[in-house]
């Protein structure tokens, strides 16, 4: 299965080096979609600055404040079965992202990559507005995190309420149907 991925960046954050972060994000969606049976299809990710993702925030969501990833899907589950079909984007916020990896204690390759995860996973439907919606998430969340060779962390976060409306966009990457999650954490697998 070959998977497209178009990759921006607009971030002025070199917290990881511009060619590090494709690599990343390749080998994640590339991960997460042969993981859900998705034959070839075309994805974008673009990696921003706080203020570019608050704009989005506000203008999809209502919500005036920087969030740490957005997803804007583009097709439906049946149009995601045929090959070459558009998923559509996944954008996220450098900036907030590293802020959320210091906080947390973590790498911010690990944090980059959940948020890559997490919203992939939204491209492809999966939500967190209800608690067996949040528990099914997580737990794909968990074990693509395990195969991007992140078995040492796990995740302890709280996932917040998903925003279902659908609305176009005049962005260059054309997203609708914004989603995005809150506070989570990631620490080291504990022994009970």
């Amino acid at each position: 299965m070959k998977h497209t991925l178009e990759i921006r960046h607009s971030s002025r954050s070199r917290a990881i080096a511009p060619r590090a972060l494709e690599r990343l994000a390749r080998r994640v969606v590339s991960r997460v979609l042969a993981g859900e049976r998705i034959p070839a299809a075309e994805a974008g990710v673009w990696f921003v600055d706080a203020p570019v993702i608050r704009a989005l925030n506000h203008k999809y969501r209502g919500v005036d404040s920087p969030t740490d990833v957005m997803a804007f899907g583009l097709s439906d589950r049946r149009e995601r079965r045929k090959p070459g079909a558009l998923l559509g984007d996944v954008v996220i916020a450098v900036p907030v992202a590293r802020h959320q990896a210091r906080d947390l204690g973590h790498p911010l390759e690990v944090e980059i990559a959940l948020l890559l995860i997490h919203g992939v996973l939204h491209l492809l439907d999966y939500d967190h507005a209800t608690p067996r919606d949040a528990r099914r998430m997580k737990t794909r969340e968990r074990r693509y995190l395990r195969a991007c060779g992140y078995d040492r962390f796990r995740q302890t976060r709280r996932i917040g309420q998903r925003n279902s409306a659908s609305k176009e966009s005049p962005t260059a990457m054309g997203p609708r149907r914004p989603s995005d999650r809150s506070t989570r954490a990631i620490r080291p697998f504990q022994r009970d």
